[in-house]
């Protein structure tokens, strides 16, 4: 079982994807559970932890934590060229 959840965050935490402490308070950030052993990946216990926003973004669940739709295009915001 996983769930995944956009919290804002009451204090600074680190991300479990980059493992940097990249959430600051006030920033919102996805929070994520998993039972143990989910899909195999090993965790003796349950695995509870948050991801940046920016690391959102990079796996491209970055909609998630901004509130918009990607296949609709009213709520969608394209990230920024870097040409």
């Amino acid at each position: 079982m996983i769930r995944a959840t956009v919290r804002t965050s009451r204090k600074p935490r680190r991300c479990i994807t980059c493992d940097r402490p990249a959430i600051k308070t006030g920033d919102r950030y996805r929070e994520i559970v998993m039972s143990p052993n989910h899909n195999g990946l090993g965790y003796p216990g349950w695995m509870r932890g948050g991801e940046c926003a920016s690391c959102a973004d990079t796996y491209g669940r970055g909609f998630l934590i901004n509130n918009t739709n990607p296949s609709n295009p009213a709520t969608h915001q394209p990230a920024e060229s870097t040409r």
